[in-house]
């Protein structure tokens, strides 16, 4: 029998944190073995470029693949940097872009996690912000890049296409929507659908970021979390709705 459905896998590991990714593994292993039809190929992408595997009928290939997926490094600080991810790209976005002045306070009272509060000044919140949009444009930049190759490479097969994006999402600035729009003109144009998985789950602030953390997070800080929370999920929303796909959360 010829093949006549083709799924391409496009795991954001870019992004995905570590726990994440073994949960969203263990069940595209179970999808594969419950769902691989003799009639069905699949193939496997990261964000990252580190992983990939054309389409496939072998569940063989598909299991040793999924096994060489982990976190890879992105273009976020190091651990070993001054403040890492205590402002996040959310607040970043307020911040420099929207003149909040609430995340601005806000910031300064999370960076008393890691800085002396002679050493927190305006000029020291902009250039953390500053640091956290460029990174985030990076990483974004390096996942839009991929979904093109692979709605590319996905257009030329027989049959139904469609592609299936994991991640916990991301933030699109403004200055990137040109790129979602192109991404979803090119998808329809070439009968692939794309649907998209939060790979978090079911997703608690207290339980993600914050709950890494022994210092006190008062509850505008908890709140922006949410916020940035639910607008990484956004762009998640719109390559599946504009595609006619669909977005799996919670």
């Amino acid at each position: 029998a010829l093949p006549d459905r083709y799924v391409a896998y496009v795991f954001d590991d870019i992004h995905l944190k570590f726990a994440d990714l073994a949960r969203v593994r263990a069940a595209t292993e179970q999808h594969f073995a419950d769902s691989l039809a003799p009639t069905s190929r699949a193939a496997i992408y990261t964000t990252s470029g580190r992983v990939t595997l054309d389409f496939t009928g072998s569940r063989e290939k598909l299991h040793d693949e999924l096994l060489r997926i982990g976190p890879a490094p992105n273009a976020a600080p190091p651990p070993g940097e001054v403040c890492p991810d205590v402002i996040n790209t959310y607040e970043a976005d307020l911040i420099l872009n929207h003149q909040d002045n609430q995340a601005n306070q806000a910031a300064a009272q999370e960076l008393l996690q890691c800085l002396p509060p002679a050493a927190i000044t305006r000029g020291t919140i902009i250039m953390i912000a500053q640091r956290a949009l460029t990174a985030n444009n990076i990483n974004t930049q390096s996942v839009m890049s991929v979904l093109a190759g692979v709605v590319q490479r996905i257009s030329v097969v027989p049959g139904s296409r469609s592609i299936v994006l994991a991640s916990p999402g991301f933030l699109l600035l403004s200055e990137l929507r040109a790129k979602e729009m192109e991404l979803m003109d090119r998808a329809i144009r070439s009968n692939v659908m794309i649907s998209t998985l939060d790979a978090r789950g079911l997703y608690d602030p207290w339980l993600g970021e914050a709950g890494s953390t022994t210092d006190r997070l008062d509850s505008v800080t908890m709140r922006y979390r949410r916020e940035g929370a639910d607008a990484n999920k956004d762009v998640m929303a719109e390559l599946a709705e504009g595609t006619g796909g669909k977005f799996f959360k919670n």
